[in-house]
């Protein structure tokens, strides 16, 4: 059945969806899908070295970026002007620390970007950038009380800023 042009599509569409579901989407590595595919087998019509799927998955983000690219251009074209409020995260999953910024309303990501600093500065200039083109005026900003975020709503965007916990004390209850 694989060797047919129908098996070879369902082959195709499987091996997108692994690394979609779990190497760019969850944070399965490449190793395991590799493995993945030797147990099942398919090793015997896909090649699972890491080699080979590494290949796979830069092609796969490229074309997941141009998409995005292509959907935000034409997305914003008939988009009505908005006010939102971004909440803003650091991750930190190597050397630099990733700027996240996500409209809670849409569940929309505005920005996700690795930035070797996290200041006030280089989280405005991310922002700025990540909104070029976008009718939408940030007018809050939600995030920790990292000083950084604080800065870049109060200084760089102009926005207020409010903390997305906010602690009690026994004295308060």
């Amino acid at each position: 059945f694989l060797d047919s042009p129908t098996g070879y599509r369902f082959l195709r569409r499987l091996v997108a969806a692994l690394h979609l579901v779990f190497h760019l989407a969850g944070n399965t590595g490449l190793r395991p899908l590799g493995r993945f595919l030797e147990l099942t087998q398919l090793d015997r019509f896909v090649a699972s070295s890491f080699g080979a799927q590494q290949a796979l998955a830069v092609r796969l983000q490229d074309s997941l970026l141009t998409y995005a690219d292509q959907q935000k251009q034409q997305l914003t074209a008939s988009m009505l002007p908005k006010k939102i409020t971004a909440c803003l995260d650091e991750n930190f999953h190597g050397s630099q620390p990733c700027l996240v910024a996500v409209e809670p309303q849409s569940n929309f990501l505005l920005l996700e970007a690795y930035h070797p600093q996290r200041d006030g500065p280089t989280w405005t200039a991310a922002l700025e950038q990540a909104l070029t083109g976008l009718p939408v005026q940030v007018v809050q900003v939600t995030s920790d009380q990292a000083k950084g975020l604080i800065a870049c709503a109060r200084d760089g965007l102009e926005a207020q800023h409010t903390p997305d916990l906010t602690c009690s004390t026994a004295s308060e209850s």
